[in-house]
């Protein structure tokens, strides 16, 4: 559950992203660190929600990145994969950013193998991952092999749990 003092924080950090205050970055940035603090969990979804491909402060985002994946990656992965897929409706962007990062870790990868996904997601996920392999911009030969991995491996799984 969450705490209050966390529930407060991602008010004010969601707040702050309909805000136009010329402070808006250092305010962000000091809300982050509280919530940082914390080291609770439950703050990865709210705050993966709280990602727009057209935030005016676009590269600042990234601060919001950095501080859901200072959890360790088994936590980051299970609390991240299910946000991401449902962030991709309002911004593809972000959600290709984010699991293309998890897909160029080993580790994240690897805990993303290992995460018991509906079918429905697992199709969802797959979709996105192929959005990736398809973009002009994935130009780098690791993301693309490591992408191509990962979904050999979903088939695999699906045709192990499809003879079970």
């Amino acid at each position: 559950m969450k705490s209050e003092k966390l529930n407060l924080l991602l008010q004010k950090l969601k707040n702050s992203t309909q805000s136009n205050e010329d402070n808006i970055v250092s305010t962000r940035e000091g809300i982050l660190s509280k919530i940082y603090e914390l080291k609770n969990p439950e703050c990865i979804e709210p705050i993966i929600g709280m990602l727009e491909d057209e935030d005016p402060y676009f590269e600042e985002m990234y601060s919001y990145v950095h501080l859901i994946e200072s959890f360790p990656t088994d936590i980051y992965t299970q609390n991240a994969v299910r946000p991401i897929i449902e962030l991709y409706k309002k911004s593809p962007e972000w959600s290709q950013i984010l699991l293309t990062r998890i897909i160029n870790d080993y580790d994240s990868r690897s805990a993303l193998e290992r995460t018991n996904l509906e079918e429905t997601d697992k199709h969802r996920l797959v979709g996105i991952i192929n959005n990736i392999l398809s973009s002009q911009f994935t130009k780098n030969d690791l993301t693309i092999s490591n992408a191509k991995e990962l979904l050999r491996k979903f088939s695999e799984k699906s045709q192990h749990t499809d003879r079970s």
